[in-house]
């Protein structure tokens, strides 16, 4: 029996990749016949994948992606919390599926003669050792007496309407913009005395974050959340049981988590009022009595990888 709904899922893996060319067509080949929409991107560097999935291909893709040797052990399925509906009258996520061939599978603008490994990138925290972190920090607790810094590595239209507690935006306006950013946020700090604390949408901006960090920067500590946003709200939903007052009452996530599909934002908290969402048309999201912005479908917005 067919899904009415769709899984929102993503994943991605720095491994070395000989010929992408051959990967994209192999994906395509597969994919399209199992209904997935989305977009995928595959460079030598390694493979990024935003994907809405009916929900009855999901076990099918898991498996999929172990029996790959170019993700087998590498790509974790990063998977929404939220379902969005299929079939007819309703809008999907993505109005198509398009696996592309790209020099990186995440443009960084990073211009020095070092090349980086994404392999050195920073321990990576589980959601809910994150979540411990982030209320410690608040607390004023100074590990092996450390100054702890928290950034959110999304550009400013993401960080404007929902970030974690007590975390600094970088306030880019790509991903090109970070390296500048955040050498000016730590131009006065000692490296060996500070704990740098990172997070994105589904983690794959804080590899390079943290492997600039740690490689360029010579920031040891460096800690990332694992699977990012989506990954800390799904943890959280689970142990909340689904119920979503608890998950807001909750959450150290405050306002909305602004995604790259047809949903534009998806609300967590009602702490962060604002105006509008930006999109493409420039129309405001709706507001609810209290004036704080609730969900709504919304055109494909631009990419941030590009």
């Amino acid at each position: 029996q067919q899904s009415s709904h769709y899984c929102m899922v993503s994943f991605y893996t720095f491994t070395p990749i000989a010929f992408p060319d051959l990967i994209v067509e192999e994906y395509l080949r597969d994919w399209q016949p199992a209904g997935i929409l989305g977009r995928t991107y595959v460079a030598k560097e390694g493979v990024n994948a935003q994907l809405a999935v009916p929900c009855d291909v999901l076990g099918w893709l898991e498996t999929y992606v172990q029996g790959r040797a170019e993700l087998r052990d590498q790509a974790m399925l990063n998977r929404d919390p939220a379902l969005v509906p299929k079939g007819e009258g309703a809008r999907p996520p993505f109005e198509a599926l398009h696996v592309r061939k790209k020099t990186q599978i995440l443009k960084d603008g990073i211009e020095q003669e070092q090349e980086l490994s994404w392999s050195d990138a920073g321990e990576e925290l589980s959601p809910k050792d994150w979540h411990a972190k982030i209320k410690t920090a608040a607390e004023g607790d100074k590990p092996g007496g450390k100054e702890v810094v928290i950034f959110d590595c999304r550009n400013s239209y993401e960080s404007d309407v929902g970030k974690f507690h007590g975390a600094v935006p970088l306030n880019t306006e790509t991903f090109r913009d970070t390296w500048k950013a955040i050498q000016s946020e730590l131009q006065n700090r000692k490296p060996e005395s500070t704990e740098v604390m990172i997070y994105c949408t589904g983690g794959i901006r804080c590899v390079k974050v943290g492997a600039y960090l740690k490689q360029t920067m010579g920031f040891k500590d460096v800690k990332r959340l694992r699977g990012g946003i989506v990954s800390y709200l799904r943890d959280l939903n689970e142990t909340c049981g689904g119920d979503e007052k608890e998950v807001e009452k909750q959450s150290l996530f405050k306002g909305v988590n602004y995604v790259f599909d047809g949903r534009i934002g998806q609300l967590v908290t009602r702490q962060v009022p604002i105006d509008s969402l930006p999109n493409n048309t420039g129309e405001p999201l709706l507001k609810d009595e209290d004036g704080y912005i609730i969900p709504v479908s919304g055109p494909e917005v631009q990419d941030q990888y590009d």
